[in-house]
């Protein structure tokens, strides 16, 4: 295309009329050397015409305006050339001259040929000289116009047809010479290319000749522009001959901007132009650059910059511009990726060199480049007028930048990009570095998540970095497609993507989102993604501790399946897609046992679930939902849970499988599946609440229901009842299941908690007890392996106690149950009294009972009994009455109104509380219980710490215990109030129904109870026949000390009298 508009042509014209009226055209001054001699300041230029062997072209000049450099300036020129480079040839030399060169025919009186590597003369070549001549026609001093633009003569170069053998014609385009812009200041002071312009312009026949202050330089290349952010000064000031500066062609854009237009740069080297349109040359192939040879040719530079970029094309866009060819797998995508990138920048670069200021006022039709990086492709409109310029759509904020190698206009940060691309998942990816991410897709069959063909629907990706794969891929490796851990690798990128576009300002905590990982474990349903929302002071429940530096600490932390964010927000993906950079890899759900150990206020259930025998059945379950209890849940069993856990107990394994299995659901209930539903499950909804009701392994029901604050609840009785439904209503009842109460429920703490096989719910501090748990006291009798409670129970014929209550009675207040205080086997062997009858019953004499569960001082106190057992010569009558009274006294009959007196402390002692340095404890409260002993009651009291005693006295006063409990050394003496150690509930054995549900709400506070004393209690009236094995010992060390004594004064005595023979014996007879 031909920068000479009409408007610039008859411009031209009429700047040349005015010029020719107001000169006089002096007689034979034909050509520009006859002007040029015809003046002695130019005698210097006249002597480098002739020495860059110029004279013949200078002479075959027409309609040009000459700017000829006066001898000041020259000589000038030469001082500052001697400054700079003392290298620099004073004498005309020819580098590498060609003598047999010819020529070639010239087609227009301007244009001569350059010969490579021609001669050059104190540092200036023919290009540099041709820099001082305008082709565009003669101006006198009064014709420059501030701004506008000149094209010289050096570089330029006319069209040529050659006609090529088959024919055809083959156009050579004409080449622009470099131009020049001249400018005007306030003062009037003419400039071109930053020289001044003198007085005293001569004229001829051939054009005008101006005098110039100074010598010209050409001007600097695109890239310098570039590189100097169009800083002018500065570009000047680092102009040099010979400069051999290098700029990479690929310059991440992760590094930091050198110039405001480093993108740009880096925008034309992906396109694959660098060469063609920015790369420096040396002074000598900017020889060949002018030469008909060369196939380079200037261009216009539509330069955006670096925010400009990042606004239309951020971060991840724009790298996959600029590097994607180097990120690509293979030719296709790399064909893919420069089609792209050329298709972006194509609109900031149009063939040859366009000046904003030549064109003039009006809608012009601009070229954009080929993919060769020279031709014109399409045409776009360039809009000049007096309120701006708009190119392409881009508002242009500063024209007519003169380059060496063309013009560049700069491009306003606001504008729009008119480029549209198609956006895909795998672009993002690359632009993203997510190449292994990409390469594992790829290679397991799941390319079109990432190519733009699912793009009819919504979809959101969890894409780790390459430097968190590496740490789980030590390399990438292909395997078989049947192999297994090909799948395993497939369903794990599955499990990194989820159907649906979500928004993080729309993610809250606790959000289940569904992968596209469907597990066989799961009843082929999608595996679950937790999202976590974290305050920046909060803790999570489980974390990898992989996280990023956040720099805003207000902002919330987001987690997904424990992985933390990389990126803050995500990147979009047209409007189909968000892709989330995670700074670790989520794990798909592993094994319950593996989930479970996560957590050691849950690890308790572990142990629980294998000494039920059910680990493996539970392990080998599909679509199960686990509840899990607390460890302080089975703490709250007490006395249960010893029972629970005896090895070698068939009984115990049974109730403690049915107690596990109570909490483990035969569907996945999640805590969304009200809103999104689920599939063997029953959904009720009566007004707002929304209940679920399924079935345990145990195959009876189980509720959840969420509350309006979120809570979720569980309950094995029905919450939410119909009260309609009167038939369901009667099958609760007659399951004991119950209805209608959340008093039965407990809440859930930490949810959703996926296993591969499902979902693990953590309850707060509950337990959910099946209906058909009975607790019996011979269960936690044998829990407690209390052999001598049983022993004396049984031989004392109080067996009854242990068996149900028959219902059949005529009593109008009758016994419904037993409460029982039992001491441990330690203290009953402490008491002389069941020593006694224990060897009674155990005969024969001596022998000690093998079976019996006594510790070491016990046994020596037995084997001591046959000498010194105080009860050695009582009866057995008076044996049995002792001990059935004491025995009694442990038993509280528990009678049909179920009326027990409380008593508060009644004075201000009672309710004083000393500290703990005093060693006391006070009452808070107490309770009065019937004994089996006639005439005999105990007063239940919880004191301030929290200990509970039972007590025969009316003492407020208790010390603290300071022994290990359970005590197994130095027992207490019988001090008339017992302090219970353990405690158990004898659930449903006297038809006391539980609720369903053991938490802090009821604890262990059911009304038949099994406590666990540390000493035995003494029934009043048997104090004075108690002698305890500690009072032996006490007397038996009297005995000796008081023998240690008498034997000491005997042997004083006798020492004494030797002393006395000894002194009388030295006596002289008088």
């Amino acid at each position: 295309m031909k920068p000479k508009t009409e408007f610039t042509k008859i411009l031209l014209c009429i700047l040349c009329i005015i010029s020719a009226v107001n000169s006089n055209l002096p007689r034979g001054k034909t050509t520009i050397i006859d002007a040029l001699s015809s003046d002695t300041r130019f005698s210097k230029f006249l002597q480098y015409i002739q020495r860059l062997q110029l004279v013949i072209p200078f002479n075959k000049l027409r309609n040009v305006t000459v700017l000829a450099p006066t001898n000041d300036a020259i000589e000038k020129y030469e001082r500052n050339l001697k400054l700079h480079n003392k290298n620099i040839a004073i004498d005309s030399k020819l580098l590498h001259k060609n003598p047999t060169s010819k020529t070639s025919q010239v087609r227009n009186s301007n244009y001569f040929q350059i010969e490579p590597n021609g001669p050059i003369y104190h540092g200036m070549d023919q290009e540099t000289l041709l820099l001082h001549v305008i082709r565009d026609g003669s101006y006198g001093s009064g014709s420059w116009v501030d701004g506008m633009v000149w094209e010289s003569n050096s570089g330029w170069r006319p069209a040529e047809n050659n006609t090529k053998s088959d024919g055809e014609a083959d156009e050579k385009p004409e080449r622009q010479g470099i131009m020049l812009k001249s400018k005007i200041d306030k003062n009037g002071k003419i400039m071109i290319g930053n020289i001044e312009v003198e007085d005293g312009e001569i004229w001829c026949f051939s054009g005008v000749v101006q005098a110039l202050g100074g010598v010209l330089r050409k001007p600097p290349p695109l890239l310098d522009l570039l590189n100097n952010n169009f800083d002018g000064k500065k570009i000047y000031n680092n102009l040099r001959l010979n400069r051999k500066k290098k700029l990479n062609n690929y310059a991440s854009i992760e590094e930091n901007a050198i110039t405001d237009y480093s993108y740009f740069i880096n925008g034309v080297s992906a396109a694959g132009w660098y060469d063609n349109i920015l790369k420096r040359y040396s002074q000598q192939q900017e020889i060949t650059l002018k030469t008909e040879t060369s196939s380079k040719s200037r261009h216009t530079l539509w330069v955006p910059t670096n925010n400009y970029l990042i606004q239309n094309y951020e971060y991840p866009k724009w790298n996959y511009l600029v590097l994607g060819q180097k990120l690509a797998a293979n030719n296709t995508i790399k064909e893919i990726v420069l089609k792209d990138v050329r298709n972006v920048m194509r609109n900031f670069v149009s063939p040859t060199s366009i000046s904003v200021a030549r064109l003039g006022q009006g809608k012009h039709t601009i070229p954009i480049i080929n993919d060769d990086g020279e031709s014109g492709l399409n045409n776009v409109t360039l809009d000049i007028s007096s309120s701006g310029t708009i190119f392409n759509g881009f508002s242009v904020k500063s024209t007519d930048w003169i380059a060496n190698d063309g013009i560049a206009h700069i491009i306003d940060s606001n504008s729009v990009s008119p480029a549209q691309l198609e956006w895909t998942p795998r672009k993002m990816l690359m632009g993203l570095n997510a190449t292994l991410f990409l390469t594992l897709i790829d290679d397991h069959g799941l390319s079109e998540y990432v190519d733009g063909s699912k793009k009819d629907e919504k979809w959101t990706f969890f894409v780790p970095t390459n430097t968190a794969l590496e740490q789980v891929f030590e390399s990438v490796k292909v395997f078989e497609s049947n192999s297994p851990k090909f799948k395993e690798v497939k369903n794990w990128l599955l499990y990194h993507i989820v159907k649906g576009k979500f928004e993080k300002e729309d993610i809250f905590d606790g959000q289940l989102l569904r992968s596209e990982y469907n597990s066989s474990r799961l009843g082929n349903r999608q595996q679950i993604i937790k999202a976590r929302v974290f305050s920046r002071t909060s803790e999570p429940l489980s974390f990898s501790n992989n996280s990023t530096v956040h720099n805003n600490a207000d902002k919330p932390w987001y987690t997904f399946s424990d992985a933390p964010l990389e990126l803050d927000v995500p990147v979009k993906v047209e409007d189909y897609a968000n892709i989330y950079v995670l700074s670790a890899p989520m794990s798909p759900p592993e094994s319950i046992l593996v989930s479970l150990i996560q957590n050691l206020d849950y690890s308790l259930f572990i142990g629980v679930m294998g000494a039920s025998g059910l680990t493996t059945q539970i392990q080998n379950m599909n679509s199960i939902s686990v509840l899990i209890p607390k460890n302080e849940a089975f703490q709250k069993l007490g006395l249960s849970y010893s029972y629970l856990t005896l090895a070698n107990n068939p009984s115990a394994k049974k109730d403690l499988s049915s107690l596990v299995g109570a909490h483990v659901c035969t569907e996945i209930i999640y805590s969304d599946s009200f809103e999104k539903g689920c599939q063997n499950c029953t959904i009720e909804s009566i007004g707002d609440n929304k209940t679920i009701r399924t079935n345990t392994v145990n195959n009876t029901p189980v509720w959840f229901q969420k509350t309006s604050s979120g809570e979720l609840i569980v309950s094995v009785t029905n919450p939410n009842p119909d009260t309609k439904n009167t038939k369901q209503i009667e099958i609760d009842k007659a399951k004991n299941t119950g209805y209608g109460s959340l008093d039965k429920s407990t809440s859930i703490l930490h949810k959703d908690i996926a296993f591969s096989s499902g979902v693990i719910h953590m309850l707060s501090d509950s337990l959910l007890l099946p209906n058909n748990l009975i607790f019996s006291p011979r269960k936690l009798l044998s829990g407690m392996n209390s052999f001598a409670f049983t022993f004396l129970l049984k031989n004392l014929n109080l067996t009854y106690v242990l068996d149900p209550i028959s219902s059949e009675t005529n009593e109008t207040n009758p016994v419904v149950g037993y409460s029982f205080l039992v001491p441990p086997d330690y203290a009953w062997n402490n008491l002389n009294a069941y020593r006694e009858f224990y060897r009674r019953v155990n005969e024969p004499e001596n022998s000690i009972y093998s079976g019996m569960n006594l510790v070491t001082k016990s046994k020596f106190f037995l084997e001591k009994d046959k000498s010194e057992n105080p009860w050695r010569n009582k009866t057995t009558e008076e044996l049995q009455d002792f001990l059935l009274r004491s025995v009694k006294l442990h038993i509280l009959p528990i009678r049909a109104d179920g009326q027990l007196k409380k008593v508060k402390p009644s004075n201000k002692k009672e309710r004083l509380s000393l500290s703990d340095k005093d060693g006391f404890d006070y009452v808070a409260n107490s309770v009065g219980f019937e004994t089996l002993l006639d005439g005999v009651s105990l007063k239940k009291i919880t004191l301030n710490s929290g200990r509970t005693i039972f007590s025969i006295g009316r003492n407020s006063l208790f010390p603290n215990p300071s022994y290990p409990i359970p005590p197994t050394d130095s027992p207490r003496n019988y001090d008339g109030y017992g302090i219970v150690l353990r405690s158990g509930s004898l659930f449903s054995f006297y038809g006391n129904g539980h609720n369903g549900v053991l938490s802090h709400k009821n604890g262990a506070e059911d009304k038949y109870m099994m406590h666990e004393l540390d000493i035995v209690l003494i029934a009043p009236g048997n104090e004075e026949k108690v002698v305890s094995g500690i009072a032996n010992y006490a007397w038996y060390v009297l005995l000796v000390f008081i023998g240690l004594g008498l034997f000491g004064g005997y042997m004083g005595l006798i020492t004494l009298w030797i002393h006395t023979l000894r002194t009388h014996s030295g006596y002289e007879e008088i």
